[in-house]
């Protein structure tokens, strides 16, 4: 299995709920293995906001390591700051420090955090530029062999997939 991070976009809440809560599922088959994953959603002002999402499932709401937290930050740039501080301060102290040291720098430190961490700078482009306002981001941090059951329930709910492999 490959260790890869995975954002899909969606254009409402429920949909990203919808998808988390099939790769759930996916994960308790033993078909993927979910480390942990989050739900953000950004405002028609460009603020994100982090739903409580630990219903969906034990990996969820799970902002640690630096890499989901510094990958919300580089989302809102350096707006993400505060934001990325705030939800990481509402899910665990270790993780407020996470966002704010890999945003601390504005957007071209997250993304020098980010590649450190294994992540492609092109895939952390393409996702800071795609995620609109309004819409809800699915970030996950997964070991899965085939990409396509992923693949299939991010289309089923109407999303946008991408993906990077973790050096």
């Amino acid at each position: 299995m490959a260790n890869r991070v995975i954002v899909a976009l969606f254009e409402t809440q429920n949909q990203a709920y919808d998808a988390a809560a099939r790769m759930q599922r996916l994960n308790d088959d033993g078909i993927i293995k979910l480390k942990r994953g989050a739900i953000a959603t950004k405002d028609a002002k460009g603020n994100l906001t982090i739903p409580d999402s630990k219903h969906v499932g034990s990996a969820w709401g799970l902002l640690g390591g630096g890499l989901i937290g510094g990958l919300l930050g580089a989302m809102l740039g350096p707006v993400g700051v505060a934001a990325g501080a705030a939800a990481g301060a509402a899910a665990s102290a270790a993780a407020a420090g996470a966002v704010v040291g890999a945003a601390t720098g504005g957007t071209l430190g997250a993304v020098g955090d980010l590649t450190e961490l294994g992540m492609n700078e092109d895939f952390i482009d393409d996702v800071t530029t795609q995620l609109n306002p309004g819409d809800t981001a699915l970030i996950v941090e997964v070991d899965e062999g085939s990409t396509e059951p992923t693949d299939r329930v991010v289309s089923q709910y109407g999303g946008r997939i991408y993906r990077s492999e973790l050096t």
